[in-house]
């Protein structure tokens, strides 16, 4: 019995990914950046940021004030 014809299975005499393997790989493309997304970025680096910022600021305050 044949199995192959049975289970709907067909074997392909070449190999299926020869033609994968001969391409070249296409070259990366750099990606498009919406005006969402570049908002979406400088909300997050702000967020990011900003204590360290205020942080920086009130330590600066505070040495200030204990030096003077």
């Amino acid at each position: 019995m044949n199995w192959s014809r049975r289970f709907g299975l067909r074997r392909k005499a070449e190999d299926p990914f020869a033609d994968v393997r001969e391409a070249e790989p296409a070259e990366p493309k750099p990606p498009e950046w919406s005006k969402k997304d570049m908002l979406a970025v400088m909300i997050a680096m702000f967020q990011l940021f900003m204590p360290l910022m205020i942080g920086l600021v009130l330590v600066g305050v505070l040495v200030m004030l204990l030096l003077r």
